[in-house]
């Protein structure tokens, strides 16, 4: 199972926002879709609504009672009595902690996440999707600069050459008022 957990976060895609064009969403459901046709069968692979064997997933609110931490990266297996697990790296330890999934409430699919809850993770290679409509006012040189640096060998940008332009040179501006009220 550890290797399987290696395996998952060897590569992953990384959008701006969760929801509409060339989202976490969206591509997750794509990926869906073309792993179901490639692997073909449905023991090994079948996406459904909730859980399913070999289904990756990121927690998305702590649970202090099944010591899991928003951002934690899991897989979904069955057992050997066919009953779905979760299972989780676990720091100091080689094998895998083991959750039952029907414990789980806050998860989502994660073959992508957004670059916000990349933060603090590597991967060896990403992709980085940028949206070509709605949340471009989000794309910002800082926001690239995370998304490439998650990476330890490679990176691909996915993105028209307009939208990486304005991505390149859009900086964020910080509205707190912080400097001023410091100059005070």
């Amino acid at each position: 199972m550890g290797k399987a957990l290696d395996e998952l976060n060897k590569v992953r895609f990384l959008c701006v926002t969760r929801e509409h064009d060339h989202s976490v969403a969206e591509t997750n459901a794509r990926i869906e879709k073309l792993l179901k046709k490639e692997i073909d069968d449905a023991v090994l692979f079948s996406p459904s609504e909730g859980f399913y064997h070999n289904h990756p997933i990121i927690i998305t609110q702590n649970d202090y009672d099944l010591d899991l931490r928003n951002g934690d990266v899991g897989l979904i297996r069955r057992d050997e009595s066919g009953e779905l697990q979760a299972y989780f790296e676990s720091a100091g330890s080689e094998k895998p902690r083991k959750v039952r999934a029907g414990y789980l409430n806050s998860y989502d699919t994660v073959f992508a996440m957004t670059i916000h809850k990349s933060q603090g993770s590597e991967f060896n290679d990403v992709v980085v999707i940028l949206p070509e409509k709605r949340a471009r006012k989000l794309l910002t040189r800082e926001l690239l600069y995370t998304a490439v640096t998650r990476a330890r060998k490679s990176v691909l940008i996915q993105s028209t050459e307009e939208v990486l332009q304005q991505c390149i040179t859009q900086k964020v501006s910080r509205a707190s008022g912080i400097t001023e009220r410091i100059k005070k």
